[in-house]
């Protein structure tokens, strides 16, 4: 199936909770923790609900300090 233009919009502008956990290699609880804890930016929110997703140039940075951090080590959690 073709992505639409406005769907190949948002796939390069934003990054999904799951496409950052699988990046990251962390499950959804370590994820939650680490936002919940200030580590990443809020995710976006969308009429009062939040909408698990961040726009990747904004949270690029703290991917990279995240992945440095962990030395290419995978979350055991799962």
């Amino acid at each position: 199936m073709e992505l639409t233009p406005h769907q190949t919009l948002f796939n390069t502008r934003y990054i999904t909770s799951s496409e950052v956990r699988e990046r990251l290699g962390v499950s959804r609880p370590t994820l939650h923790h680490h936002r919940r804890a200030g580590h990443l930016p809020n995710a976006i929110e969308i009429n009062g609900q939040t909408f698990v997703v961040w726009e990747r140039d904004f949270i690029e940075p703290y991917l990279l300090k995240w992945e440095e951090s962990k030395g290419g080590k995978r979350d055991k959690q799962e």
